[in-house]
This record gives C-alpha cells, sequence and structure tokens, in this order.
C-alpha cells in the first residue's frame, strides 16, 4: 500500500522522464571532460610533495601551487621556506 501510495507521489512530482534525462547528463558530462583536458590542466597544479627527512609541520606544508607566471616565484618561496 505505501509502495503505492510512494509510487503515485513521484509520478506526480516528476515531470520528467528517466530515459531523457540520462543521455543529457551523459553528454554534458562527456564535455565536461574534453574541456578539462591535460593541456589545460597543466597551466594549473597542485603539486604535493613529501619527504621522510622533514618534519611533520612542515611536510603537510608542501604544497607547491604553480601556474605559468606564478611557478617561479612560488618555487623560491619553497626553497627559502622551507630549507
Amino acid at each position: 500500500m505505501l509502495q503505492r501510495q510512494l509510487a503515485g507521489f513521484f509520478e506526480v512530482v516528476s515531470h520528467f522522464n528517466l530515459l531523457e534525462i540520462l543521455p543529457v547528463h551523459h553528454q554534458n558530462h562527456k564535455n565536461t571532460l574534453k574541456n578539462t583536458s591535460i593541456f589545460k590542466w597543466s597551466l594549473w597544479k597542485a603539486v604535493v610533495v613529501r619527504e621522510q627527512s622533514v618534519s611533520e609541520y612542515s611536510e603537510l606544508l608542501r604544497v607547491v601551487l604553480y601556474a605559468s607566471g606564478l611557478y617561479t616565484y612560488l618555487f623560491y618561496f619553497y626553497l627559502l621556506y622551507f630549507f
């Protein structure tokens, strides 16, 4: 009885057919993957550097972010701060 009532409720509430929604979602997902290719991600990356010889505190802070212009600045900051 409850199952039939819930099924009726969802038929009234949802105006879309699941078979119509899924292909659109799949196509959008494919387009998203295509737009975030490795070439676009190569401009902005986050690299986590872990070394066993360093303390745990500085190990947590060893995140080097670089974009085309910021890479050199952050690399020098990394060298000055951690070594």
